[in-house]
């Protein structure tokens, strides 16, 4: 049995049987560059548990398609006709951008049915196997994309639903991978006690985790409308931990060591993987689900931040120009859900230029 079990959130999309192996297999590899994390393996460390909620939105989206066809069939007309010929493309999800990620984002934000049903499915899925690996059981969390603000959903709603349960199975470890869970949130319409404002709910450290990392690239278009970036959760007491108990990427932690993430190994820098490749996530991250006990070496850390490539197998060219196409999307911090339709657009292009 492993010594700490790590849930797996997903993002935006489909996800097929399987879908976390990649994540492993990232994280696998990373933690093999670390001789004094060596002592023990990777498998005897963490047992890795996907959890997925993609299937609540396939079931919202095929019921969408099933009523358009029964429309068309009756033949409306006008506005009805174009409102149908959306609906009905649905269920193509093949080559499909705004129906297999946008759509997802959508859904979960504008439908209280598709967001209380998700948050049910992950709640239950992380209770279940806390509880059947008994009293004491050590865990932690990380998320990506949707899944940050799936996950801080669920675990207000833990927290506001089954205060025994959260006080008593504190997180080791919530990581949240470009966070989005800021522009997503919703104060209003929410169930009795649960805090939607994700600056001051309990999903925090030292509250319902022992540590928390938040991981952003500067290149990243999703995380930049409604940043999330709380100041106030970096207390003194909390950064003089070691490992510190909050490290946001944008900051540097107490002995200076940035953890900003500026690496291009391909288009789609939002990606789980491309994200956690940089000893600037991956080191973090294990300081923190290991604790006091293990850790990485600073000079362990230098060395793997030197070899790191930079451009990875793209060449300075190629990835300089996809840069510069990410520059230019336009994003800032005024954005709101509304506009992550055109985002999504925009990026679905540049994906497809440099694919």
């Amino acid at each position: 049995m492993a010594d700490q079990i790590v849930f797996l959130v997903h993002g935006m999309g489909q996800h097929a049987e399987g879908w976390h192996q990649s994540w492993v297999k990232v994280l696998e590899d990373a933690y093999r560059r670390y001789p004094a994390l060596q002592s023990r393996s990777f498998a005897t460390r963490f047992e890795f548990v996907p959890v997925g909620y993609d299937p609540v939105f396939r079931r919202i989206v095929e019921g969408w398609q099933s009523n358009a066809q029964a429309l068309a069939a009756a033949g409306i007309t006008g506005i009805g006709a174009k409102l149908t010929r959306w609906l009905k493309d649905a269920g193509e999800l093949k080559d499909n951008f705004g129906w297999t990620h946008a759509a997802d984002v959508l859904l979960y934000r504008l439908f209280d049915l598709a967001q209380g049903n998700a948050c049910a499915v992950v709640a239950d899925e992380i209770k279940q196997k806390i509880l059947a690996a008994g009293p004491g059981a050590r865990w932690s969390v990380i998320a990506h994309s949707l899944g940050t603000s799936v996950l801080h959903d669920t675990l207000a709603r833990l927290w506001a639903n089954d205060s025994i349960f959260a006080r008593d199975h504190r997180a080791q470890l919530i990581a949240m991978v470009a966070n989005v869970s800021r522009i997503l949130e919703r104060k209003k319409n929410l169930p009795q006690g649960v805090v939607g404002d994700v600056l001051a709910s309990p999903v925090r450290p030292g509250v319902a985790c022992n540590h928390f990392l938040n991981l952003e690239h500067a290149l990243d278009p999703f995380i930049w409308p409604r940043r999330f970036h709380p100041f106030a959760w970096p207390d003194a007491a909390t950064l003089a931990m070691n490992p510190p108990r909050y490290i946001h990427s944008a900051d540097a932690d107490v002995l200076g060591r940035s953890y900003v993430l500026d690496h291009v190994h391909g288009a789609n820098v939002h990606d789980f993987e491309h994200y956690l490749a940089s000893p600037k996530a991956h080191v973090p991250l294990f300081r923190m689900l290991l604790g006091e006990d293990d850790f990485i070496p600073p000079e362990d850390e230098r060395r793997n931040r030197d070899q790191f490539p930079q451009f990875g197998k793209l060449g300075e060219e190629v990835a300089i120009r996809i840069k510069l196409e990410l520059e230019e999307l336009g994003v800032h911090e005024d954005m709101g859900w509304e506009d992550l339709g055109t985002l999504w657009e925009k990026l679905a292009r540049i994906l497809k230029d440099f694919k």
